[in-house]
Formats: structure tokens, sequence, C-alpha cells
């Protein structure tokens, strides 16, 4: 009861989405039982806590839901070692609730120890496949560029200027991670439907991480409120390019950009958008600077309009297109 069975699948739940956490969770626990010569009653236990764990160690994204998450799964792991006692012994002891809360406190203790080790010897390719995923001869990205430019132009705009947040050195922000969910927030457009739900569709198909595919459920605070930090960095990106092209289109002349992103940003505190992402005020002082540098000219003075996406908005005639 003691062995923290479910520990590498949430693990890997955690590296690579939850197909393979759960999967793997159930390999362990039936090789666990056959070889182990454990009861039927020990499969069931790995089985119900490892489904469950794998689940939360996919959608605990803050300080707050991992507290939480931590103490009910703990709860969760003594439940039903007792009921499964129970259902075989007809009988409830306290030193059952007791070995239930300590294996489920291991169980967690591990998962949370050696998780920080993985993520980091994982890191390096983790980077470069993301980095991958955003060229623009990658089939997802290619596939978007040729059947809705303008959403592709769209895109590469929101992550040139997402990607400036790394000037603002927020804690525990992956920038790559800012990247790639703003290359792949409207994936889905074009295709018909809900570009949302075929955004996850096109990810799942090319195996992209859970973390980038988080950014595509949560890009529109009309649709869901950003729960991690990279989810938000996007949102509030995707606001200032999408107010710039609001003007651009109608012919107004586009507001001063610090004027225009503090709106955006004090409209998205007031109105609760960013109530789940941890954000702190500081923090988001330090994105509106970051946002706001990106269109700084060189020698520092003055403001250029739209000079950080020019490059972004000259997408290449194709053979076919002349």
């Amino acid at each position: 009861v003691y062995r923290p069975i479910c520990a590498v699948p949430m693990l890997l739940t955690v590296l690579f989405g939850i197909k393979t956490g759960l999967a793997s969770m159930v390999f362990y626990s039936v090789v666990t039982v056959l070889f182990g010569v454990d009861p039927t009653e020990s499969l069931l236990l790995f089985l119900i806590f490892g489904v469950v764990g794998s689940f939360a160690a996919a959608t605990l994204k803050n300080t707050i839901r991992l507290v939480t998450g931590t103490i009910i799964l703990v709860c969760l792991y003594a439940v039903t070692y007792v009921g499964l006692n129970y259902y075989t012994y007809s009988e409830i002891l306290m030193e059952d609730v007791k070995t239930g809360i300590i294996a489920g406190l291991v169980q967690l203790a591990v998962f949370l120890v050696f998780f920080p080790f993985v993520a980091g010897s994982f890191g390096f390719n983790f980077k470069e496949k993301l980095a991958k995923m955003c060229s623009e001869t990658f089939p997802p990205i290619a596939e978007l560029k040729k059947r809705a430019p303008e959403n592709y132009k769209h895109v590469v705009a929101v992550s040139k200027l997402a990607e400036h947040v790394a000037d603002a050195d927020i804690a525990g922000v992956n920038v790559d991670v800012v990247k790639a969910g703003a290359m792949y927030h409207e994936i889905g457009q074009g295709l018909g439907g809900n570009y949302i739900n075929k955004g996850i569709e096109i990810c799942e198909k090319y195996n992209i991480p859970e973390c980038v595919q988080d950014i595509v459920r949560e890009h529109n605070v009309n649709v869901a409120k950003p729960t991690t930090k990279e989810a938000a960095i996007v949102m509030l990106a995707d606001t200032v390019i999408s107010s710039i092209d609001v003007f651009n289109k109608k012919g107004a002349a586009v507001p001063e950009k610090s004027k225009l992103i503090d709106k955006i940003i004090s409209l998205r505190v007031t109105a609760g958008a960013l109530d789940q992402c941890e954000l702190t005020p500081g923090e988001l002082n330090r994105i509106k600077q970051a946002f706001c540098l990106a269109w700084r000219k060189r020698d520092g003075e003055g403001d250029v309009d739209d000079s950080i996406i020019e490059e972004s908005l000259e997408v290449p005639v194709t053979e076919d297109e002349q």
C-alpha cells in the first residue's frame, strides 16, 4: 500500500499528456498485481487513485488548487483503502485509516519531490519540440497559413508581442510556451464550427503539449478564464493585436500604445478575467511595460505604429497564388 505506484503515471501525465498517464497507470497497476502477488483490491486502489491523480496533475495549475488537490487526493486514497478493506473484512480499523493517509502522502510526496528533476531533464527536448512545432513548415501552421492567411498573420503578430514578456521577468512563466500558445491559439480557424474545439482536435492529432492546448482553450475570455500565467499573457497580447486590427480596419487612428495596453489590462482585471491565473498587480504592470517596449524605437524615443508586426503582416506570395 505504501509503494508509490501512482507517482510515475502522474509525472508522465504532466509531461506527455493524460492519455500517456492513464495508459501507464493501467500498465503499472496490472503488473504490480500480477507479479507482486497483490490482492485484486490493490489493483482497484491504484487504478482509482491513479486515474483521479492523473487528471488532477493535468489540471491543478496554481498553488491554491495544488494544496486543495493534495488534501483531496490524500483523503481519496485513505477512503478508498479503508473502503476496500471494509468490503473484504466487513470492519473498519483505525489502523487502516492511518495507513491510508500515510500511503496517500507517500504517493504525492514522490510526485512532488521528483517532478522538478524530471521536468528539468526534460526541459531541453521540450524547448526543442516547441520550437519545431512553431515553424511555418510544421503541418498545422503550414495549413493555417494556406487556409486562413489573415489568421496566420494575426497569430504571428500576437506571438511577436507576447514573447516580449521575457523582458517582464514573471516568476514561473515559460516564454517558449507563451510563444507556442500564441501561434496555436487560433489554429482551428477556417475549418467551420467552433474554432477552439477544432483547434484542440488539431493539437491532439499532432501531439501538441497539454500546456499549449490549455492556452487554446483559455485565450478567449468569453469562453474560459485563463488558469495559467502563460494563457493570461496570450489572452492579453491577443486582445491588444485584435484591438489594433479593429482600428486599422475602420481607418481610425490607433491610440497611443501605452494607453491602449493599460486600458485593456484594466478592463480585464475589473471584469475578473485574470482571477484564476495568479498574476500579481506588479507582474501585470511589468507585462504592460514589456508590451509597450515592443513598439519603442531603437533609440528609445517615441512610439512607432505597428513596427513590431510589420514583418508579420508581409506573408510571402506562393507560386499557386501567383
